[in-house]
């Protein structure tokens, strides 16, 4: 408050002192004489001139004041842009001469005849005079309005300033600035917490300038209502006004040594403290039940996703690894229930392809073991058949039985483990003597496999149910000239195995068939040999690996083994 008041005076001020400024200012001025011929004078001159006269004969003349009209204005321009908000509370200006007369206003908001009271005798005149163009603080006057035929008087805040000639440093009279009341009652209002709080604006004299609680200003003496110490810059007290206790507090400006002095009534004050302890239990309140409903809001989204997550992973634990969790939202919880949900699908994946391809494997073998229509007794038949031969000279009969039966054994012995490549090459050499003996007229077999080889690991059985195959079916029409060839090879980090028959081949739609048979994409075919060859590579080394057929109408067969290279 202290600083608005500070800087609405230092405005005023600054207008008093700012006519000696602009003096060296080339203003051009319109000089209109009586024969309406215009000449161009600056501001300056014509202002300087008309004072003179002014001072000589008490009399304005009309270029005078309309020089002085046009030098107020721009001062008053030039401080808008600075004050803004003060300009408006500007209530008129006079120049006096230096024997007190002032014709007219050089500016105002309601009067319009002039103030014709000589103050030339009054003790703000003469101090004006002495402090030589320095902004002298007059503090509360009455000017008489008299646009209308009753004179109202008129309580304004003035501040005053002698102008100095500055070619010969000559006194030439005063320029008063009057600033309405309204200033004081305004920023008072803006701080105002009780209705009958008083406001009182004490100059450095102890006179009050303004009171909140009077229409009309006072002009009177602070001690003759207050005993309030006032050496210390600001203080608190308590004081009986009008048989009121009332809190008296003051602030005094250190630029114009103007006090502020806030009068409280005590009940008032005390009804104002319990009215802000009743609102500050009511905050209090109202802030807890809002912080209370958010925390419940927020346990809602975090514990209640949690608890969710909590069941769904018992479910999981039990075996229902189909289980998901809605997904609203991309916060932590958000991003916990897309790991559990990546989670249960993974474990799901990693168990049907451990445990289920696994339990697949274990049927294929055991369907093996069941096609093989009880090994065991048929070695022992055999065993006894190849006697009875050797005892009855039957050598090829007898060399026949011994080949089966270590067909036999190489079978019955781990239907499933794992030889190296050359075991099985040899158990594929006795299946394809075996053959020799009964179709040597009708086909050749020729093996051409790279010993490099030879020493790497392989599921057994593989090779047999190919050659089988292409005897069985693909030279099946060949009378004579069948040809087998057995190629084996090292590529990297795979090795490959191919069987090619020179039979009759097969056309496109019949090759599609067969190759979607064996990845069982489809039952059209009643051969079970080469399905489960292909099925049994691909359990153990992954689907990428296994078999596939190539073939050509007329021209034969080919079979491409692809396994992974193991030690």
């Amino acid at each position: 408050m202290l600083r608005e008041i500070d800087g609405f005076i230092s405005y005023i001020k600054n207008i008093t002192i700012l006519p000696a400024i602009m003096q060296t200012e080339q203003i051009v001025f319109d000089n209109i004489q009586d024969n309406n011929t215009e000449t161009y004078e600056t501001v300056s001159s014509v202002f300087f001139n008309g004072y003179e006269e002014f001072n000589n004969t008490n009399i304005v003349s009309y270029n005078f004041h309309k020089a002085s009209t046009q030098l107020f204005n721009r001062i008053n321009g030039y401080n808008y842009f600075t004050y803004t908000n003060h300009s408006q509370y500007i209530h008129s200006a006079f120049l006096y001469n230096l024997n007190g007369f002032s014709e007219r206003e050089i500016f105002s908001r309601s009067l319009t005849k002039g103030n014709y009271i000589n103050p030339k005798n009054e003790p703000w005149f003469k101090k004006c005079l002495d402090n030589y163009g320095s902004p002298t603080i007059i503090g509360p006057r009455i000017i008489t309005n008299s646009d209308t035929e009753n004179t109202t008087p008129l309580y304004v805040y003035s501040i005053g300033s002698a102008i100095v000639k500055v070619e010969g440093k000559k006194l030439m009279g005063i320029l008063v600035i009057d600033s309405d009341m309204d200033f004081f009652s305004e920023i008072c209002s803006e701080i105002v917490i009780s209705p009958s709080q008083r406001f009182l604006i004490v100059d450095t004299n102890n006179i009050i300038i303004f009171d909140s609680h009077q229409e009309h200003m006072p002009t009177t003496s602070i001690n003759k209502l207050l005993s309030v110490d006032y050496t210390k810059p600001q203080n608190i007290s308590y004081e009986n006004i009008n048989g009121i206790n009332s809190l008296v507090s003051y602030s005094t400006s250190n630029v114009t040594g103007i006090k502020v002095i806030n009068i409280i009534p005590m009940n008032e004050f005390n009804q104002n403290i319990n009215s802000m302890k009743r609102n500050s239990i009511m905050l209090s309140i109202v802030i807890f039940l809002v912080l209370t409903i958010i925390m419940y809001i927020l346990s809602r989204r975090i514990i209640k996703p949690l608890n969710t997550l909590v069941i769904l992973m018992k479910q999981v634990e039990q075996g229902n690894f189909d289980v998901r969790i809605a997904i609203n939202s991309d916060d932590e919880i958000g991003k916990l229930s897309k790991a559990f949900n990546k989670m249960s699908k993974k474990i799901k994946t990693l168990i049907q392809v451990v445990y289920i391809d696994k339990i697949k494997q274990k049927e294929l073998e055991l369907q093996m073991l069941q096609n093989q229509i009880n090994p065991h007794f048929l070695y022992n038949t055999l065993d006894s058949i190849h006697m009875m031969a050797e005892i009855n000279n039957d050598t090829e009969t007898s060399k026949m039985v011994r080949i089966l039966g270590k067909l036999l054994r190489y079978s019955i012995h781990g239907s499933n483990s794992i030889v190296t490549v050359e075991e099985e090459l040899a158990n594929l050499q006795d299946y394809i003597t075996l053959h020799k003996i009964r179709f040597s007229h009708i086909f050749e077999i020729t093996m051409n496999v790279d010993p490099i080889i030879y020493n790497y690991k392989i599921i057994k059985l593989i090779l047999q149910p190919i050659v089988e195959n292409a005897i069985n079916h693909g030279l099946k029409d060949k009378a004579r000239n069948g040809q087998i060839l057995i190629e084996g090879c090292l590529s990297e980090p795979n090795i490959i195995f191919t069987i090619t028959d020179n039979g009759i081949g097969m056309d496109s739609y019949r090759l599609k068939a067969l190759n979607d048979y064996i990845n069982e994409i489809n039952n059209d075919f009643d051969s079970i040999g080469l399905k489960n060859a292909n099925k049994r590579i691909k359990l153990h080394y992954g689907d990428q690996y296994g078999l596939k057929i190539f073939s050509v109408v007329g021209e034969g067969t080919t079979v491409k083994v692809t396994i992974l290279k193991s030690n």
